[in-house]
């Protein structure tokens, strides 16, 4: 009985040698990607947790309100508030420290 002779496959018109080490270059250019913008923002400024939240609902749209007054925000725990159930992981409202008095007196009249 003969054993059957492993088949060269191609991907992409690619030896699949060749796909394999193509997708594992594509995997490390996404792995050491550059900061984003939220990142870098919250490595220059001093971040403060303005309220917290439980639903993610009332998250976004706190952060569109302070979004369209020109103050800059951000949700943390966003994922794992949708996941867990209501009160275990809250969403928090993140915003610059020198905004947070202007967003807490804009939120106040909501």
């Amino acid at each position: 009985m003969k054993c059957a002779k492993p088949r060269s496959r191609k991907k992409n018109g690619r030896p699949r040698g060749r796909f394999m080490a193509d997708l594992l270059q594509k995997r490390k250019k996404l792995l050491n990607f550059k900061e984003n913008k939220y990142a870098a923002a919250m490595k220059d400024e001093t971040m403060v947790v303005l309220k917290e939240c439980n639903s993610v609902t009332e998250a976004e749209i706190i952060k569109s309100i302070l979004d369209s007054a020109g103050i800059w925000s951000m949700i943390n725990n966003e994922n794992m508030s949708a996941i867990y159930p209501t009160g275990v992981i809250p969403a928090q409202i993140v915003v610059r420290e020198e905004d947070a008095e202007k967003a807490e007196a804009l939120l106040s009249h909501r």
